[in-house]
């Protein structure tokens, strides 16, 4: 039976049994991947010898024309290989990839370097004057698509320097705020607390402060400065102050909420309150909360607190700010 024959069987077979193995057994699929390439370059040695210096015999163009289709699907083989033998490495180190734009980038390469070698070592064709054509082309689409590049080197970038991850929640400069949900050829996709996507080019936010909630520890410190009339004694205000942070139940107990004196200005004292909440999304409704509760006490103790103006601002230089205006009667 005709070798090549038996060759393009062997690929057939190849992708049928690939189809019936699972995508979560890589281990199995890449078993099964490695031992049709080790018959198929058995099969392409016998038929032209050495895929980089093939001889075709007999020398007739129908037959050296098959031939040569063969030695190309030999080497896209190699290249699903060779690519396939570095995801199966990422698996086995328990690493899993948490961006696939770097993993991208590497398989288009091999690809690349594949179909170069199937013109010049299958087909031997001059890739001189080919990669000279080919710089000119790279150079004119490098102007025309020069935005859309920035971008895709930019994630480049991101992916490598991996300042964030999907399911990390970010703030960026200018208020931008949510959880990364994808980082692609392009954009950057955040969930933001109104559950709507924010897609931001890659390009704007390799340039912007970006600003990681999730890269330390769970917990987040939240700050809310308050300034107070001078004529209330400084000691029975920290208390109510304290008081008014114990009774939000966004605002963790440990570690303790702290109260401190940070200015003293004209008849003006000014009073910065330290606290810390479970999660970063709920900073928002403790400085809610927070601010609530020191509107009732200071209603309460109205014959003896007088609180004039509430500037509200989370620690980790959130630019978020809320001011009230509180008048005891």
């Amino acid at each position: 039976m005709d070798l090549s024959l038996i060759f393009g069987c062997a690929i057939v077979a190849d992708v049928v049994i690939l189809k019936l193995i699972p995508q979560h057994r890589p281990i199995a699929r890449f078993v099964c991947m490695s031992v049709f390439f080790g018959i198929d370059t058995i099969l392409i040695v016998a038929l032209i010898g050495s895929p980089l210096n093939p001889v075709y015999r007999p020398q007739d163009l129908p037959r050296e024309f098959w031939l040569q289709i063969l030695a190309c699907c030999w080497w896209g083989l190699a290249a699903r290989e060779l690519i396939s033998f570095l995801a199966l490495l990422t698996t086995l180190r328990k690493a899993t990839i948490q961006n696939e734009l770097l993993f991208d980038v590497i398989a288009g390469t091999i690809y690349t370097c594949a179909v170069l070698a199937m013109m010049g070592f299958v087909f031997r064709w001059p890739l001189q004057g080919l990669l000279a054509t080919s710089g000119i082309i790279a150079i004119v689409l490098g102007l025309a698509l020069q935005s859309t590049l920035s971008d895709v080197f930019s994630g480049i970038s991101l992916t490598i320097e991996k300042p964030y991850r999907p399911g990390d929640e970010i703030l960026l400069e200018g208020g931008v705020e949510g959880e990364v949900i994808q980082v692609n050829w392009r954009s950057t996709h955040l969930r933001n607390g109104a559950n709507d996507v924010v897609v931001i080019p890659n390009s704007a936010i390799a340039k912007m402060r970006i600003q990681n909630h999730s890269a330390g520890s769970k917990r987040y410190s939240g700050t809310l400065t308050v300034t107070v009339d001078a004529r209330n004694e400084p000691e029975f205000t920290t208390e109510i102050l304290k008081q008014a942070a114990l009774t939000c139940p966004a605002v963790l107990e440990h570690p303790p909420c702290t109260v401190a004196s940070t200015e003293l200005k004209g008849d003006r004292i000014t009073y910065e309150i330290s606290y810390s909440t479970s999660l970063f999304t709920s900073a928002g409704d403790a400085r809610s909360q927070l601010i609530t509760q020191i509107y009732k006490r200071a209603r309460q103790a109205a014959n003896r607190v007088r609180l004039f103006h509430l500037r509200s601002f989370f620690s980790r230089q959130t630019r978020c700010s809320i001011t009230s205006l509180c008048s005891s009667r």
